[in-house]
Formats: C-alpha cells, structure tokens, sequence
C-alpha cells in the first residue's frame, strides 16, 4: 500500500543516482531504526551541507531508540573510501568529483556512529558467507 512512498523515502535517503555501497550502508541503518507510523521525510532534496547535518543527526537520535526491525549487518570492504581508479569508469566519470565527496563524509559518518564495518585486504565469497 505505501510502496511508492517507500520508494520515495529510500530515494531520497541515498539522494544521489551514483550509488556507492556505503550510500546503502546509511540506507540501511536509517530502516532498521525508522519509525513507520512517522511520516516520510520532504521531497525536497537537501544540499550537501544539510544533508550530513541532518543525517548525522537523524541516525545519532534514531540509534538512542529502539531498533524497529530485529536485523544485523556487518559492511565489509577492501577499501573504505573512494577508489580513485572508478574515476576512469564510464558510468561515475560525469559525478566523480560530487561522488567522492559525499562518499567520503558517509564513511566519516559510519566512522563516527560506530556503524559494525569491516575492512579486509581481500575479500571473496568465502569470507561473506
């Protein structure tokens, strides 16, 4: 019944069609703790400024609550921050700068929150599952 809604709400979470994983990572820890009898966040998209403002302040009173769905990840990486060879790539090369960016303050920002990550060297299949 609310899907489009829903849509909307993740769309304007992630903000941005350049998706990086920790752009889902953010997403993420906002649903497990989001509130659904709430309304949805405006439409209006938030500069870069309000964006990590609010956000950071979103997930830090969202985290003091109680977890709406019973869920656990762990985010694992071998880079965490931006792979300056993607600026190359076709498909980031015309967001790269704006990309690098936000990419970087979400790290801060699961940095900051203490988000469960986890950096590896390598990483294969074996290692996820």
């Amino acid at each position: 019944p609310n899907e489009p809604n829903e849509k909307n709400m993740m769309l304007n979470i992630v903000n941005t069609r350049s998706v990086w994983t920790i752009d889902l990572v953010i997403l993420l820890e906002r649903l497990l703790y989001m509130d659904y009898t709430n309304n949805f966040p405006p439409t209006q998209t938030p500069t870069l400024e309000e964006e990590e403002y609010s956000e950071t302040e979103k997930i830090q009173q969202q985290t003091k609550q109680q977890k709406v769905l019973n869920a656990t990840y762990l985010f694992c990486s071998t880079k965490f921050g931006v792979d300056e060879s993607y600026n190359g790539l076709c498909y980031y090369k015309s967001t790269f700068q704006q990309d690098e960016m936000r990419v970087t303050k979400r790290f801060a920002l699961a940095s900051q929150l203490s988000l469960p990550t986890l950096c590896l060297s390598s990483l294969s299949l074996d290692h996820v599952v």
